[in-house]
């Protein structure tokens, strides 16, 4: 399923009890900031690590530069700032 590109997915916050539905333009840092989840970052494009977020559930289309092939292939973490669900649904640590 990874590389399936979901236009609209719903992403929950499972640490803060919130969801959110991620449109095209949108990216999961943005949801989380509009349902009041402060989210610490440096870039907002996937270079730099500090939005770094662990992934509870589903699989993600990876756009960072910075966690590598290891990361990647996991799907235990992802930089919310750039990257997007390859599922209708997304469960993160946040």
């Amino acid at each position: 399923m990874e590389g399936l590109n979901v236009d609209e997915f719903e992403v929950e916050f499972q640490y803060s009890g919130k969801t959110g539905t991620v449109g095209p333009n949108d990216t999961i840092m943005s949801i989380a900031e509009a349902v009041g989840i402060e989210v610490p970052f440096s870039c907002r494009e996937g270079i730099c690590g500090t939005c770094e977020t662990p992934v509870i559930e589903g699989e993600v289309i990876h756009r960072d530069t910075v966690l590598g092939d290891v990361v990647h292939a996991g799907h235990a973490s992802m930089a919310i700032c750039v990257s997007r669900s390859a599922t209708p649904r997304l469960v993160i640590d946040l």
